[in-house]
Formats: C-alpha cells, sequence, structure tokens
C-alpha cells in the first residue's frame, strides 16, 4: 500500500481554532505503522534495536519542529509573544510595550521547625 505524503498526520496544522500538533507518542506510533507497512509487521523497532532507535530521532526531530512552529506562531501576538518578537509585533501594530516591572507575592510557607533548606 503506497502512503499519502499529503497526509501522515504528523505536521502542525493551523485551524480557526489555532494551532496544534500531535504529541510525541503519537508521531512515534505513527511512524513505527508506516515503517511497518513498509518493511512488514515482523519489523523490530523497539527501542533497544537500530532501527527503532532511527525512528525515534525522527519522531523526535518532528516533534522538535512542531513545537518550534507553535512557538512562532505564537509570538504573532501580542498576547502570546515574548521577546524581539513581541518587542517588532507591539511596533508594526502601533502600540508600546510596557517595560519590565517587578512582582510581588504573598506566600504562606509551612514546614519542620529548624530544617535546613540547603537549595532554595
Amino acid at each position: 500500500m503506497a502512503l499519502n505524503l499529503d497526509s501522515l498526520g504528523l505536521s502542525a496544522k493551523v485551524t480557526a481554532e489555532g494551532i496544534s500538533a500531535p504529541d510525541y507518542q503519537t508521531i512515534l506510533s505513527t511512524l513505527i505503522s508506516y515503517f511497518q507497512q513498509i518493511y512488514g509487521s515482523d519489523a523490530y523497532l523497539e527501542p533497544d534495536s537500530k532501527d527503532g532507535q532511527m525512528v525515534a530521532l525522527m519522531a523526535l526531530a518532528i516533534h522538535d519542529a512542531n513545537n518550534m512552529a507553535i512557538t512562532v506562531y505564537n509570538c504573532f501576538s501580542p498576547a502570546t509573544g515574548y521577546g524581539a518578537a513581541l518587542t517588532s509585533n507591539v511596533k508594526i501594530n502601533g502600540i508600546s510595550r510596557k517595560g519590565a516591572t517587578n512582582s510581588t507575592v504573598d506566600l504562606l510557607l509551612t514546614g519542620t521547625a529548624g530544617t535546613t533548606i540547603i537549595n532554595g
């Protein structure tokens, strides 16, 4: 059976609701399924095999690319952008970026009296 390269279902998609992408495990299982369609269902693809590790690397690369696409998409909104992308976005939209400010929080900590906090 030939694979339809236009509808593998591995990439990020932009819809009216926003952007979404499959998680790593979904990408990995989909790649394993396609690999087995090509090479047979008896192909050994467990993590301790070379082929299994190669498929996992491909899944991770696709997952990383999807996450980057989501980050880029989100940087175009003043509500979700940050850093240089936010600065550029507010400039072209005729609004100004507020400077950084300190924040405060009321916090109640509980613990055992006399306990030494080593790292914090």
